[in-house]
């Protein structure tokens, strides 16, 4: 289906042209949308939950395939979701992840409306029609299972069953994050399956930038509520084209791709998929952020953080998997005091070993807590190209947000700085006297 020029068509019935630029993350319509972090209470009905939005800014309809990831990065969960042109659908996971409940769209009016600026209904060559399991509630077993791979509990079933798909610890609260592709036909696809990402967008997944979105962290239960910008990550077929032997940014002199990792191991596996094929941008690996621990902000500062581990499989609960380093870590107080790499004791502290405050593909770090500062308030720099892997994966793509707290009144979030730039080979830091 050729779309360029509907979407140009839209563009200006809705007032001007979009201005983006690969590579700098910005709020655009994209092909790939990325939740960097989810939590949902599977026992309290009223408690945590996340919402998110897919929007389809052409007046073409199209398809969202929505993949739900574990803490390591295991893929759990997909579903697909029709969207009408111009048409916005809102998810709460909290649905999903209770009772099992997958949002009802499709070609059809009475599932999904069609508005006078949008274009006929597409069946996609009817396999949104044929493929109801897509559509149908989660059975009781596999939500069972779905459930104990987000909550770090031991999988009851299936090929991974007794191991882990994510931290043992809190086994009533699921987390972990969202990818949301724009796709050219439904499936029970994971994008790490070979033929989801074909060079060029010919496969499964397609290169129409068309979708944005948001999402929203709610704790009800102390009236919070963080809204944020989901990640919109464009695909370019020329300028991020296949072909790198592997996703070294810097070995390669070729920029990484979102979706790189993921489709190196297909290829690593016997697969016929090429590193890079998703055509998608990468985020950066290094962040700065703004943290503030008591006067208006009471509940401290939390660092949300998605890291890039490819594709993870279920592992041992007892040594869990995985457990990323960080390049560097710095805490600046107000008067520019760094301290290095902050330990469990006093600062610098011989010989004592640096915390490791984000270990997971998903993170949530409350600063103060996870790991110490000297002062109430200041900034923290993360490296977080990950020292401990050596070879070619040392670049590893992460994405930051900040929450701050003030208990029981407030509660404020917003994007980290990103201070490098994956796609672009843009691997060091932009101060250069923090180390690269």
């Amino acid at each position: 289906m050729k779309r360029i020029g509907r979407i140009a068509l839209a563009a200006l019935v809705l007032g001007g042209p979009v201005l983006a630029e690969v590579g700098t993350l910005d709020a655009v319509p994209a092909a790939t949308l990325l939740i960097p972090r989810f939590e949902v209470d599977l026992v309290d009905p009223t408690g945590y939950t996340t919402l998110f939005s897919v929007n389809n800014a052409s007046a073409a309809p199209t398809i969202a395939h929505v993949t739900v990831w574990s803490e390591w990065s295991v893929p759990v969960l997909d579903f697909d979701i029709y969207l009408t042109g111009y048409d916005v659908q809102t998810i709460n996971l909290g649905d999903i992840l209770r009772n099992g409940v997958l949002p009802q769209t499709g070609p059809d009016d009475a599932l999904s409306n069609r508005g006078p600026w949008s274009e006929a209904h597409d069946t996609f060559g009817g396999s949104c029609l044929t493929n109801s399991p897509n559509y149908a509630p989660i059975s009781g077993t596999f939500l069972a299972v779905v459930q104990e791979a987000l909550t770090g509990q031991p999988l009851s079933a299936g090929a991974g069953a007794g191991l882990c798909s994510s931290t043992p610890g809190d086994e009533t609260l699921a987390r972990g994050f969202v990818t949301i592709d724009n796709v050219s036909e439904c499936s029970q696809e994971f994008p790490n399956n070979d033929g989801y990402f074909a060079d060029g967008g010919t496969g499964t997944a397609n290169n129409d930038n068309v979708l944005w979105g948001d999402f929203f962290l709610c704790d009800p239960g102390n009236a919070y509520t963080q809204g944020f910008t989901a990640v919109h990550l464009e695909a370019d077929s020329i300028r991020l084209a296949a072909g790198a032997p592997s996703c070294d940014p810097v070995a390669n002199y070729e920029p990484q791709t979102f979706y790189c990792r993921t489709q190196a191991g297909v290829h690593q596996g016997g697969g016929t998929a090429l590193p890079g094929e998703d055509n998608r941008e990468a985020t950066g690996s290094t962040f700065a952020s703004r943290y503030a621990i008591g006067a208006g902000f009471s509940g401290g500062t939390s660092l949300v953080v998605w890291r890039d581990n490819g594709v993870g499989s279920p592992a041992s609960c007892a040594t869990g998997a995985p457990s990323f380093s960080q390049t560097e870590l710095v805490v600046f107080d107000e008067e520019e005091n760094p301290t290095v790499a902050p330990t469990g004791g006093p600062s610098g502290a011989p010989g004592a070993t640096p915390v490791t405050p984000f270990p997971y593909c998903t993170n949530r770090t409350v600063v103060g807590v996870d790991f110490p500062v000297d002062a109430p308030f200041g900034w923290v720099y993360a490296n977080l190209n990950d020292a401990s892997t050596g070879g070619a994966f040392d670049f590893n793509q992460a994405y930051g947000l900040t929450v701050m707290d003030a208990s029981g009144l407030y509660s404020v979030g917003f994007e980290a700085i990103q201070l490098n730039n994956l796609t672009t080979g843009s691997t060091t830091a932009s101060n250069p006297l923090i180390t690269p």
